[in-house]
């Protein structure tokens, strides 16, 4: 039984793996290629939902249900912060979302605040099992601001992207320096809710090592979504900067 365990979860995470850069490199090129933006504005939200859903699927059955409140609660932060700071204009400064990222709460796509949630888990796993010497709340906040940094240059990525993609547009054209002040702030808050409240649970001693394994494996998949994001970004800014297309 265990053997058809590990079975299934190898098949899963490489199925899972295929199809998440498979939709990215889709993406990629219906953004980039000559009247295939406007269909990949539109399937924009069934990308992330999609993509989204693949990734945590592994995650939230080798970590449980501490991982589960800490997603919902991250999610719901996220969400609330997202809608204050574009109603009121003072968290990232003035700004508007476009219609791109699909259904809507108080006037801000529900995926966008999913999406981030994912962004900030996958960030908090890669600088943590890259400083795995540290050890306690100091540690722990050490990483969390390193994930700040991470989610930061994200932000950085995104932006220009964002706007010509109709995710969300700043009043003046350009972001405000808080508009990054605020996602390092969020990233980094997040990211130690997750470090000291959440991985001690998932990893504690009485875990077995098969769910050790499945959790290791499952961060590798968010990690891929979030790299998946990171080199479309990348590509994308490179060929509008050179001028390709």
């Amino acid at each position: 039984m265990l053997e058809v365990r590990k079975a299934h979860q190898s098949i899963y995470l490489v199925v899972a793996s295929v199809l998440i850069i498979a939709l990215f490199g889709a993406y990629l090129a219906a953004t980039l290629l000559d009247g295939g933006r406007e269909l990949a504005i539109r399937l924009s939200p069934w990308l992330f939902l999609v993509a989204g859903g693949l990734t945590l699927y592994p995650s939230l059955r080798a970590s449980g249900k501490p991982f589960a409140i800490w997603l919902v609660l991250a999610f719901v932060v996220t969400f609330v912060i997202s809608a204050l700071g574009a109603s009121t204009g003072r968290i990232f400064g003035p700004f508007s979302y476009g219609a791109t990222l699909g259904w809507r709460l108080f006037d801000t796509p529900l995926v966008f605040a999913f999406n981030w949630v994912l962004v900030l888990y996958a960030g908090a796993a890669f600088v943590q099992a890259r400083l795995q010497g540290t050890s306690g709340v100091v540690g722990e906040l050490i990483v969390a601001v390193c994930t700040g940094c991470l989610i930061m240059f994200y932000e950085w990525m995104l932006v220009p992207v964002a706007s010509r993609l109709d995710f969300w547009h700043f009043d003046s054209g350009v972001p405000m320096a808080r508009n990054y002040l605020a996602w390092f702030v969020i990233g980094t808050v997040t990211s130690f809710t997750y470090l000291y409240y959440i991985l001690p649970r998932v990893r504690r001693d009485d875990v077995t090592e098969l769910d050790r394994k499945r959790a290791k494996a499952a961060e590798r998949l968010v990690g891929l979504f979030a790299l998946s994001q990171l080199v479309f970004l990348l590509v994308v800014r490179i060929v509008w900067a050179i001028g390709v297309i």
